[in-house]
């Protein structure tokens, strides 16, 4: 009882920094926007997002991903402790130096040069939010780690099933994602749905971010610590297997790959819900 008495009480570890909680603010509501954009408007993202999607379904899956991201973020504003924040910020730095990555390998494909003033503008900030946000955050996360102090001891260890199935998740979505990003030709003929080279690497840039996620995870091996990721897996997965029966036209039903796909939805989902319930019972800081 003394620990959790420490954490409930005045020495719970080191603080997340203010200004890593307004990172997180500002950033989780970017996502929410890019969100909607992408899963809300899925049609139309030639008029409302920073670059042209084909395939409707690609811009949902797109969507759930900023929404799980969403997710993470806001879940890490509410955390005064940095173990406990800890796991939203090195994945939002690897996903946004990834997306810049893809961004000017891309770049003609993007509607920075579109005469349409608001369509030119979406296409604008996004090149400017992934041209700032990654050095802005390793600044972050170097000053946050550089605070003195320790972190609050784990108290609610991850089951031992429950860190296995992370670390195996955490696996597959490396090299799958990996695969999307840096060889999408090879992945293309077999993903569940049609991909260009644009979507293919920004598809593969949320799943190998995911994957780092989960294994992020299991190294936390704490509920408390891996809480808002939880949430985050949960949203995002949810999200993913409604675009599917929004758009069951877009999907490849012949292809093997995407009813393995679907498993891994339905996988992540109830693995993500487990966390979350679980993560509840947990004394918060």
């Amino acid at each position: 009882m003394s620990g959790i008495n420490e954490i409930n009480g005045a020495d719970a570890g080191r603080r997340t920094l203010p200004a890593v909680r307004i990172f997180l603010l500002l950033a989780g509501l970017f996502a929410f926007l890019a969100g909607i954009q992408t899963f809300v408007f899925a049609t139309a993202t030639a008029e409302h997002f920073a670059w042209t999607i084909q395939v409707p379904l690609s811009s949902a899956f797109l969507g759930a991903g900023y929404f799980g991201g969403a997710m993470l973020e806001f879940a890490g504003v509410r955390e005064r402790s940095w173990a406990r924040t800890r796991i939203t910020l090195p994945v939002v730095w690897l996903f946004s130096t990834l997306a810049l990555i893809f961004t000017l390998i891309h770049l003609d494909r993007f509607h920075h040069t579109s005469p349409v003033w608001n369509t030119a503008m979406a296409g604008w900030v996004w090149i400017f939010l992934y041209v700032v946000v990654p050095p802005l955050l390793l600044a972050l996360l170097i000053w946050q780690e550089r605070q003195p102090g320790s972190d609050e001891p784990r108290l609610s260890p991850l089951p031992s099933w429950g860190r296995g199935a992370l670390v195996v998740s955490a696996a597959v979505l490396l090299v799958v994602g990996g695969l999307l990003f840096i060889v999408p030709a090879t992945m293309m003929p077999v993903w569940p749905w049609d991909l260009t080279p644009l979507t293919s690497r920004a598809i593969g840039t949320w799943i190998f971010a995911i994957g780092f996620a989960l294994a992020h995870a299991a190294y936390e091996n704490d509920y408390a610590r891996v809480a808002a990721g939880a949430k985050a897996y949960t949203v995002f997965a949810a999200f993913a297997l409604i675009a599917v029966a929004r758009f069951p036209g877009d999907v490849h039903w012949d292809r093997p790959g995407t009813f393995v796909y679907l498993a891994f939805l339905a996988v992540a989902f109830l693995l993500g819900g487990y966390g979350w319930i679980a993560s509840r019972q947990v004394p918060r800081a």
